[in-house]
Order: C-alpha cells, then sequence, then structure tokens
C-alpha cells in the first residue's frame, strides 16, 4: 500500500517542477519516473503474489480434506495447478522463509525478480540447484526475459542431462574394463594350467614312449628266444628220423639175411636190431615231448615295464573320458574354447609319438 501511496503521489511534484524544466530535462525526468514506477510496480506484484501464496498455503491447510478444489473454484477463482504454483512460489522465495541448512537465495536477487521470473524458476524443481542457478546468472538474471529464462534454465537442464549420461557411461566403461581385467587374469591362469598341464603330459608321453621301447625289446628278445628253442627241436627230430631210417634200412636188410641165415649168430644180430628199433621208439616218443614242451612259439609274460605301460596307457583313456564328460556340462560359448584346447593338446601329443 505504501508502494502504491509514492507512485500516486509522483506527478503531483513533477507537475509543480515543470514550468522551470527544459525539453531535454523532461524526458529525463520522465524517464526516471517510469522507471521507477516500474520497480515499484514489480516489488507490488511480487509481494503480492508471495502474500497470495502464504494464504493459499494457510487456506489449503485449514479447509476440510478433499474439498480444496472446489474451495478454490468458488471462493477465489484459481485452479488446483495456479494455487499450488503459488504456494510453491512463496515457499521457495517468501521473506519470511528460513533454511537451517544449506544455501539461501541473494535477498537483493530476489527483490528484482518479477513474477514471471519467479514462476520460470520454479521449473527448477531442486531449491538447491535452484539457488545454484540464480547465483551462476546473478548479473543477467534481473533483465532476462520470460522466454530467455526459460531457455537458460532448458540449457541448464540439458548439460545437467549430459552430465549425468556422461556419468554413467564412464561408469558403465569402468565396469566394462574392470571386468575385461579380471577375465585377462582369469584367462591368464588358464593359460598358465593349460601349460603345465600340456608340460606334464609330454613328460609323461615321454616315460610312455621309453617304456614301450623297453617292452618291445623285450618281445623281440623272447620271440628270437622261442624261434631258437623250435628251431632246435626240429633239428633234433630231423636227426632223429634219419637215425631211424638208417636203423629200419639195417633191419630190413638183417631180416633179408635172416631168411636164407638160420645160425645162432644171426639171431643175436636179430635181436640186437629189435632192441635197436626198441630204442628208435623210445626217441621219438622223447622227440614228441619235447616238441610238446617247446610251443612254437609260446606265449610271453608280460615284463613290469609292460605292465606299467598299460596301466598308464588305462589311465589316460579314463582322464580323457573325465575331460569330455566335464565339457559335456558346460555352457555352450565355453564349449567351443575348451574343445579348441582339448585339440591342440591332441595334436600335440600326437606330433610327439610320431
Amino acid at each position: 500500500m505504501e508502494n502504491m501511496e509514492n507512485i500516486e503521489s509522483m506527478p503531483v511534484v513533477a507537475a509543480e517542477n515543470q514550468l522551470e524544466e527544459t525539453n531535454e530535462q523532461k524526458l529525463a525526468r520522465l524517464a526516471t519516473e517510469i522507471n521507477t514506477i516500474k520497480v515499484q510496480v514489480q516489488a507490488v506484484v511480487q509481494n503480492a503474489t508471495l502474500e497470495i501464496g502464504q494464504r493459499l498455503l494457510q487456506a489449503k491447510a485449514a479447509v476440510p480434506h478433499g474439498c480444496w478444489g472446489q474451495w478454490l473454484k468458488e471462493k477465489v477463482d484459481y485452479s488446483e495447478r495456479t494455487a499450488q504454483m503459488l504456494i510453491s512460489t512463496f515457499e521457495r522465495f517468501g521473506n519470511g522463509q528460513q533454511k537451517l541448512f544449506g544455501k539461501t537465495a541473494d535477498p537483493e536477487l530476489l527483490a528484482q525478480l518479477n513474477r514471471s521470473q519467479m514462476f520460470a524458476l520454479m521449473s527448477i524443481k531442486n531449491e538447491d540447484d535452484c539457488i545454484a542457478f540464480m547465483d551462476e546468472h546473478k548479473e543477467d538474471l534481473p533483465s532476462m526475459s520470460k522466454r530467455e529464462l526459460e531457455q537458460a534454465i532448458k540449457e541448464r537442464d540439458q548439460a545437467k542431462a549430459d552430465i549425468e549420461a556422461w556419468r554413467s557411461r564412464c561408469n558403465d566403461l569402468t565396469d566394462t574394463a574392470e571386468k575385461a581385467a579380471q577375465r585377462a587374469e582369469k584367462l591368464k591362469a588358464e593359460l598358465a594350467q593349460l601349460k603345465a598341464d600340456t608340460a606334464a603330459g609330454g613328460e609323461e608321453l615321454d616315460k610312455l614312449k621309453e617304456e614301450n621301447k623297453a617292452l618291445q625289446q623285450t618281445i623281440e628278445l623272447e620271440k628270437r628266444n622261442a624261434s631258437d628253442s623250435y628251431h632246435d627241436a626240429e633239428e633234433a627230430q630231423r636227426q632223429l628220423a634219419e637215425e631211424k631210417a638208417k636203423y629200419e634200412e639195417e633191419l630190413k636188410t638183417l631180416k633179408e639175411a635172416h631168411e636164407n641165415i638160420d645160425n645162432e649168430e644171426l639171431r643175436k644180430v636179430s635181436a640186437e636190431s629189435a632192441a635197436r628199433a626198441g630204442r628208435i621208439a623210445d626217441l621219438e616218443k622223447e622227440i614228441e615231448e619235447l616238441k610238446k614242451a617247446q610251443p612254437a612259439p609260446m606265449p610271453v609274460e608280460k615284463t613290469q615295464e609292460e605292465k606299467d605301460f598299460i596301466r598308464h596307457f588305462e589311465n589316460c583313456k579314463t582322464e580323457f573320458t573325465a575331460l569330455m564328460n566335464a565339457m559335456g556340462t558346460m555352457q555352450v560359448e565355453n564349449q567351443d574354447k575348451y574343445r579348441d584346447k582339448m585339440r591342440k593338446m591332441l595334436e600335440l601329443m600326437s606330433g610327439l609319438v610320431r
């Protein structure tokens, strides 16, 4: 009300001085009066806006629940949206509001704001962000139009959104880098283990090759021994067969002579021939028994080296089967990787036994 009284009294003072002013002085005075009235009207409108917001806040607390919209329409002709904007403006910019924590708006800057500017600033939902924006644009804010202020707020919101998006992207990249580093360490450990397993497999394979070589030498030696024994038996049989043929020939000759000569000496010779024939029969029997005792070739008992080789070979088969079963339970994306590792290990082992 005091501001309005000041406005009404100014033309009277100006009229008293009109006769003494030049045209240039008059224009300067009028410009000053207009700007003064603008400031005073702005202050009146701002004060009225805050006063209305304060009283709407008090009324909202007193109106029965569920009747707020109807009361606004019937009593003050406000929509709920407009009423809430006025209440929020009072809560943020009202002179009587005191904050216990955080920054407060500059009172001098607030005094220079008009209603449209205050409403535009209300689009910044967070009060601390709003105060920070006002401080950042402290020099230009009072002279900004509503459109310029809304554009500045829009650019501020976009910049904030861009920063948040950039921060989120940085966090995602950091997480991705950490996961990649962990994956690299895991693969490094798996590679080291695979190399160790491959080296151990190579040593075991070398040992098996040496054992197999020794076993082959033993088998060849046993074969030669068995072959020599068999040939010796055949030679003895051949010699006995020749001796038998010789004695049979002599016996035949004696029998023929016995038919012609019937004397004691001939019978004696016949008896000796018969004894020889019996001895030949005994020798033939002995030869057959010798042949049965010397098999061609007899199975050779496995040496300790052969037994060790068989045991290691069976262990390799069991471990390989276990590897295949384990790979079958893996996820599909891991099976190709470990299948490739097994293929490389088999190629390495194949090269070692060539």
